[in-house]
């Protein structure tokens, strides 16, 4: 799991970084990037374990990250054209749930089955939620229309 949360910060890390404007920006997003995994490095070190169990520290250090970046991205697209606007509205709102869901998930394993199974329906509908905005940006972005 925590190889899916890093993995996903370094490919939307590069993708928004390909998207900014400023170098200053690209910077920025690099260099949280290389900090947090050298921060997930460090802790790996001290305690080898941690890599292979449930690891709060990754899921909210490469979560958060990721909606630092997509942030940026809407920044910018404040004053300029507003390429990939549903996916990172989607995406923002996808990773901010979904990490509350995950920060609260070592409490999530003392609730009773019923809570835990409403917490997870609630991710999947989010996560539904989320390729409904992929899929209109795809229909507004790349569908051609033959009306044109």
């Amino acid at each position: 799991m925590n190889l899916y949360f890093i993995g996903q910060m370094i490919v939307l890390g590069l993708f928004y970084s390909s998207l900014m404007n400023s170098k200053g920006q690209k910077t920025v997003i690099h260099t949280i990037m290389v900090f947090n995994l050298m921060a997930i490095g460090i802790q790996s070190c001290l305690d080898h374990e941690q890599f292979f169990k449930y690891n709060l520290l990754v899921i909210v250090i490469t979560n958060l990250s990721v909606i630092v970046f997509a942030m940026l991205h809407l920044f910018n697209m404040l004053t300029s054209e507003k390429k990939y606007y549903y996916v990172t509205i989607g995406l923002i709102l996808y990773l901010l749930s979904s990490t509350m869901i995950f920060i609260v998930g070592n409490i999530n394993a003392k609730l009773d089955s019923e809570w835990k199974f409403l917490l997870w329906i609630f991710n999947s509908l989010l996560l539904i939620l989320f390729y409904l905005f992929i899929l209109y940006e795809w229909k507004v972005s790349f569908f051609v229309n033959k009306k044109k």
